[in-house]
C-alpha cells in the first residue's frame, strides 16, 4: 500500500494508478499499427465480461478515451478506424462511449507539459484530466437532475 518508487521517474501510488513526472521531449509518436485483425481478443474478452458484470450488478458503465497529444492524432491516418471500432463496441453493449480527443473544451491535449510521451499523460497530466473529467460528469449530472425536475 501507498507509495512505491519502481523507476527514478515513476512511483506506484496505489490503487492502480502509477505517476510519472517525465515531460514528453518529442512531440513525434511511436507508431502503433492499428489493424482490427491484430487487436488482441482475449482482451476484448476481458472488456466483454467487465461489460457483463456491471449489467448483472447494476453497475453504470461508460467507455471513455483518455486524451492524446493532439500532434499524435494528427500522426494516426487511421483514428477513424479506432474511434469507431470502440464506437461500435459501446453500440452493441448500450453504453455510452465519450472519446475525449474530440472533446474541443479538453485542453489538456494541447499541453506538451501533461504528457510523458504523445500518447501518456504524465502525473501532472492525470491529475489535470481527472479534475476536467470530474467537472464534465458533475456538469452533466446537474443538467440530468433539471430535466427530472
Amino acid at each position: 500500500r501507498g507509495r512505491k518508487t519502481i523507476h527514478a521517474f515513476v512511483v506506484y501510488a496505489g490503487r492502480g494508478f502509477v505517476y510519472s513526472y517525465p515531460i514528453m521531449d518529442s512531440e513525434l509518436a511511436d507508431s502503433v499499427p492499428w489493424e482490427e485483425e491484430t487487436i488482441s481478443w482475449r482482451q476484448v474478452e476481458y472488456l466483454d465480461r467487465i461489460v457483463s458484470l456491471c449489467e448483472e450488478r447494476g453497475v453504470a458503465l461508460q467507455f471513455i478515451s483518455i486524451p492524446v497529444y493532439e500532434n499524435y492524432l494528427r500522426q494516426e491516418p487511421r483514428y477513424q478506424e479506432i474511434y469507431e471500432f470502440f464506437q461500435k463496441k459501446a453500440d452493441e453493449a448500450g453504453i455510452t462511449y465519450v472519446d475525449f480527443n474530440l472533446d474541443e473544451n479538453c485542453t489538456v491535449k494541447t499541453e506538451k507539459q501533461y504528457y510523458q510521451d504523445a500518447s501518456h499523460l504524465n502525473g501532472k497530466g492525470a491529475g489535470e484530466f481527472s479534475r476536467y473529467l470530474c467537472k464534465k460528469y458533475m456538469e452533466n449530472r446537474k443538467e440530468k437532475l433539471e430535466k427530472k425536475q
